[in-house]
């Protein structure tokens, strides 16, 4: 009968942690899944390009397009300062795409929407003035 009841208290205890660990578990916040082919001390980064669109020439009036600058200065700025972008920047040599951005997020999707938040290329392909796009 001692044998009986050490096993009944030994599955209550298995019971016990293992109710106990699945609770512990569900409250500890999770981590971002680590991409396993990344050699250690490495890091994941995603591109994104401004790229003229077709309606590149059609030019908004001067105040117009600095106000739209001093907007996607900030957004690179604030981004930069959130620490999502590792660089950002123009390319001078005024080709089809005219800027880079280095973007420090978990997954592509997170990084189109960081991207997508920036008023130069969303407020061109809102406002139709040109199809200029990010593309991760």
């Amino acid at each position: 009968m001692d044998n009986r009841k050490e096993r009944s208290m030994k599955a209550a205890l298995f019971a016990m942690i293992l109710l106990l660990s699945g609770a512990l578990a569900a409250q500890t916040p999770s981590r971002p899944q680590q991409n396993l082919n990344i050699p250690k001390g490495m890091k994941q980064y995603f591109f994104g390009f401004l790229v003229k669109g077709e309606k590149w020439a059609q030019t908004p009036p001067k105040e117009e397009l600095d106000q739209l600058m001093q907007k996607h200065l900030a957004y690179i700025r604030s981004q930069a300062e959130a620490g999502k972008y590792a660089l950002a920047g123009p390319f001078l040599d005024n080709d089809r795409i005219r800027g880079i951005a280095i973007i420090n997020a978990a997954s592509a999707e997170e990084a189109r929407n960081i991207i997508s938040g920036d008023p130069m290329g969303a407020e061109r392909k809102d406002g139709g003035r040109d199809s200029s796009r990010y593309a991760g």
